[in-house]
This record gives structure tokens, sequence and C-alpha cells, in this order.
């Protein structure tokens, strides 16, 4: 194995970083990374053209994970931060003087708005009411106030203040998953009912993504595919709620975000999983690429003067970033993330493939092909969470890992995955949710047949639903696999909809299935059902705190399978929820994960 990766740990010391923000008045930026081990705040200068990009500062020091960043306009930052991935995020205010919690009390969840502008008022909601409910309040920061401005049964989640600081933009979720969009009026002293703003057409679910003000309060402008295949770039008049589109691509627009002069609508169209920049001149109507399709683009933010754009950019072959665009320039970085002393040109990008399932719906895959190694390949599938979610073409470092260790891998978009419109990502719903299971089995007849993979060798692993889809697999087709990874997955849907978080249980039912009237096919489809069909090693891996998918769904299936003699690992973290953030027991699952896999396909 001279020539191929001898451990997985430098892969998972490659750092990434999320929800970039401008502070000090342009001159640096703000974000979230995992660079010292667990999501925490950082800051760095900006450089000017040309300069190279400097070291970050540490903002916060909770020792667990930071959720979301909010800069105010008083020179401090709001962030969200919950205990061993329980998700019960409380609030903090980050300053020159350290952290002081806003809203202190102990069980309810929060998420937190964009601050006021006046830089003292911030918005959130809470479940503290009802563990099914999330109700909208209002607190500043200077006295600590908080009070309740729209109370109701529903899972509200405010978005913006108005400019003028008078009304709050809400987004609702109803339990279907549809979204609309509401305006509080904070003037009224919480007398005048919320306005409805936007909705989808009756029956349609559908999504308004990054609402976000104009100057003038007069508009509001977001990403939704109400009434449409793909989701397109809309204005909102807040007078009448008459919705303009403005950009409608055969692509989902992903997400927006105005100039602060109002001129400009930044956008990310997803190209296929590539995340595009592109620019739209509002008097005109013209649209400009900025940031061309070689990775994902996300997290758009405009600077305070509105000449500069920073965003993510995740490559596939060049990892995470910060960078900065600009009208006249091409995207410059931010950031330089360290990535574990490892060569960068050695990472591999992913080449797309498009197979016909057995009903005719085509069916699309990343392939990464190892360059130390010849077909037929031993290969590793990685199957995406949600399911309503999209492997994209970016950096994984598990995925490099595995390439440089002489494996495929390969990254499938089942059906029920999103990027590729409205009929694809609802064709697993309910009681055909075992037609993406059948999606794996038809992608990798194809791949072996076309001499690409190895049938002895495939192992199947993924996260969350992914978790779900690997079980799944592994029990309704145990021939393709040698072996499987099932992290903070479900084994029983029915158990999984009984102990799931409260507020979480009808929207979750909406995509699977009711307990009252679909239980006999929840059974039918639940991994567990068929579990006495699964014949490949299995190594399963769980958070105990998780609020999403219960840490007994990883204990139903260990103890059936080692019941009847199967060949199963159990990996469990005390101090972990949905998924692994920690990065001691990152480096404990994933270096066991990697000598489990590699064991498995022969490539020891």
């Amino acid at each position: 194995m001279s020539d191929r990766a001898r451990s997985v740990l430098p892969y998972l010391h490659c750092a990434s970083l999320s929800t970039p923000r401008w502070l000090d008045g342009g001159r640096s930026l703000a974000f979230l990374s995992n660079l010292g081990g667990n999501w925490e705040a950082y800051r760095v200068a900006v450089p000017a053209s040309g300069g190279e990009p400097l070291w970050p500062d540490r903002l916060t020091f909770f020792g667990e994970r930071v959720g979301d960043l909010r800069p105010t306009p008083a020179a401090a930052v709001l962030v969200a931060v919950d205990r061993g991935g329980d998700e019960r995020w409380r609030l903090f205010e980050v300053s020159a003087l350290g952290a002081r919690e806003l809203d202190p009390g102990e069980g309810p969840m929060r998420h937190l708005a964009e601050p006021g502008p006046d830089g003292d008022t911030f918005a959130f909601s809470s479940n503290r009411r009802s563990p099914t409910a999330f109700d909208v309040y209002v607190g500043r920061r200077t006295t600590g106030e908080v009070r309740p401005v729209w109370v109701r049964d529903a899972l509200l989640y405010p978005v913006a203040f108005s400019p003028d600081g008078g009304r709050l933009l809400v987004r609702e979720s109803a339990p279907s998953r549809d979204q609309r969009l509401w305006l509080v009026d904070l003037r009224a002293g919480g007398e005048a009912e919320p306005r409805l703003l936007a909705a989808g057409p009756e029956g349609e679910v559908s999504r308004f993504a990054t609402p976000v003000w104009a100057p003038d309060g007069r508009t509001v402008f977001a990403a939704t595919d109400a009434g449409r295949e793909y989701a397109a770039a809309v204005a909102v008049d807040v007078a009448d709620g008459a919705v303009r589109t403005l950009y409608a691509p055969e692509a989902d627009v992903e997400e927006v975000a105005l100039s602060p002069d109002g001129r400009t609508l930044a956008l990310v169209e997803n190209a296929g999983g590539r995340g595009v920049v592109k620019a739209l001149d509002l008097a005109s109507g013209r649209v400009h690429t900025w940031v061309e399709g070689e990775g994902v683009a996300q997290g758009l933010a405009w600077s305070p003067e509105g000449g500069r754009l920073a965003f993510v950019w995740d490559r596939p072959d060049r990892g995470v970033d910060a960078y900065v665009v600009e009208a006249a320039s091409g995207p410059r970085p931010v950031t330089r993330m360290a990535c574990g002393g490892l060569d960068r040109d050695a990472f591999v990008a992913p080449e797309e493939v498009r197979v016909r399932a057995r009903d005719g719906l085509v069916v699309p895959a990343w392939l990464y092909r190892p360059p130390a190694a010849s077909p037929p390949y031993a290969g590793v599938w990685i199957v995406h969470g949600g399911p309503e979610s999209q492997s994209r073409y970016a950096f994984d470092p598990l995925a490099q890992f595995l390439v440089a260790s002489g494996l495929a891998v390969v990254k499938p978009n089942v059906r029920g995955s999103t990027g590729y419109g409205r009929a694809y990502e609802h064709a697993d719903d309910v009681r055909r949710r075992l037609d993406s299971v059948d999606d794996l089995a038809d992608l990798a007849a194809d791949l072996v047949g076309r001499g690409i993979l190895d049938p002895a060798r495939q192992a199947v692993m993924g996260g969350s639903y992914g978790g779900y889809m690997t079980l799944a697999t592994l029990a309704r087709h145990p021939h393709l696999w040698c072996a499987g990874v099932d992290i903070v997955g479900i084994a029983n849907l029915v158990t999984f909809l009984e102990r799931t978080s409260p507020w979480r249980r009808p929207v979750r039912e909406a995509e699977y299935g009711s307990l009252e009237r679909d239980r006999d096919f929840l059974v039918e489809a639940s991994p567990l059902t068929h579990a006495d069909r699964i014949r490949a090693p299995l190594l399963v891996v769980h958070g105990a705190r998780d609020p999403r998918v219960p840490v007994e769904e990883a204990e139903q299936i260990v103890a059936l399978l080692r019941a009847r003699g199967r060949p199963v690992e159990y990996l469990r973290y005390e101090d972990e929820g949905h998924g692994l953030t920690k990065i001691g027991n990152r480096i404990d699952a994933y270096e066991r994960i990697a000598a489990f896999l590699l064991d498995h396909t022969g490539m020891a």
C-alpha cells in the first residue's frame, strides 16, 4: 500500500466552514468552522486584492457546537449553541467582553433571526410553550426583556426585521412541509393579526428560501418553487402580496441575496449538483455569471458598501474556503483552511453518471474513480440523508480517503433527492419509499454490467436517512453488498415516528407515512422487518443524545442481528446527537469505519 492512503486521520482534519458574515464595516468576515475540532465562530481579515489569505482568529470557546452566527449593528455577534448534539439551542451574545447568555433557561429549542436594525433587538422562535410548536419572541440585548409576539400551534421561524424595525418577516413550515411567509406588525403592540404575505397553490408543497427585505421595505425577495417545477427568484410586493418572477432557469435557484443599494440580486443556481453564483441587475433584467460551476457556492453575503459578495466555495478536489467576488474581477480566497497536510493536487473530482431505473426514471450519481486502481473497482456507496437533500459536486474528506486507498466511491441521488425538480423530489413519498431503495440496486446493476465495479466487493454506508437506505438495501438486496455502515439511521419507521422529537413527527409523517393510516406500509418498509435477510457484516454508529433518530433505532437492529448470530459492530457515543461533531469521536469512529470498509472490500 505504498501508493495508497495509510490513515484516514489527516482527512478528518480537513476543516470546513459555513455562514460567512461581514464584520468591522467590511474589513473582516466571521464564519463557523470545525477548524479546532468542534464547530465554533471565527473571524478573519479580508485581504486586499492580490493579498494572501490570513489565519483566522477564534471568536467563541464553548467547546460545544455553535450552530448559527448573526452579527449585530452593535459590534457583537449572536450565536446559538447546543450541548452534546441535543439541538436544544441556547442563545449567546459574543463581544470583546466575552459571552453572555440571552434568554437563559434550560429545555426549549430556539431558532435565531437576523438582529434588528437598532442593534439591540433580536428575534427567535422557541417551543418552550409546547413541544410541538414554535412561537415567535422578540428580545432586547441591553435589558434582557423577552416577549412573545406570535403564539400559534405551528412551526414558526422569524427571518428578518424590516429596515425600519417595525415589522418581522416570519416563515411558517406546515406539517406537510409546505412553507408560507407572514408579516408580524411589531408597532401594534401585539394587537394586529399577522398578515399572510406569500403562499403556494392550495394542496401543493412549496418552499420560500432566503427571504430578504428590500432597503425601502416595500418588497421581499426570495427563492421559491411555488407553482413551478424548479425554484425561481421572485419579488413579493409587501403591500398586496403580488409575486413577480425575476429569474426562472430550468434548475433550482437555491438562495438569493440583495445588495445594500437594492440594485443587484445575487443568487445561487443548482446546475446539476454544482452551485453557480449569478448576479441579476434588477433594472435591466440582465443576468451575469460571477462564479462558474467548479464546486458548490453557498452562503451569499454582501459587504456593507455593496461592492463585494462573500460566499463559501466547496470544491470536490480543493476543499472548502470562504471567497469574495466583485463584479469586475473573479473570486479570490479569504481563507486557506487547514487540510491535514494533504496534497490537494491529489484529490479527485467525481464524474456524473446517469442510469435508467427499472420504471424508466433516470437516476444520477457521482462516481469517484481511484487513480491507483483499474476497473472493475472495489467500491463504497455513500448515500445522503434527508431524503430531501442531494449529493453535490463538493468536497468529501472520507470519499477522498477511500479513493486514495484504491476504492471507487459512488454517491447516488436516488428519487426523492432535491435539485432535479419537484416531481423527482416527491417521487419517493410515503408508499413509493421502496422505489428509492430499488434505485440503488438498478444503479449497481448498471455500473457492474458496464465493467466499472466489481460485483463481489461493494460496501454501502449512509447517515440519517442514508442510514435507513443502507439498512433497507442490505435487507432487500443482500446479494449486492459485502458490508454496510449505518450512521444514526432508521431501523423501524414505526418506532422512529413514535420517538422522534414531538415537533418533527408530523413533518416526517408527510414524507414517510402516517402511523394512523400507513402503519402496515411503515412496517413493511422498515429494515427491521426484513433484517433476517441481512448477510453482510454491519457497523452501526449512533449518538446517545440524538433528538431526531433516537438511539433505540440503532439498538433494535443491533440486538436483532446479534440474536441471529450475524456479524455486527456497534459504536455508541454518549456525548453526541444526530451525527458526530466532536473531533475525538470523529477520529475514533471514522478510523474504525475506514478499517471496516477496507477490510471487507479486500483493500486492507
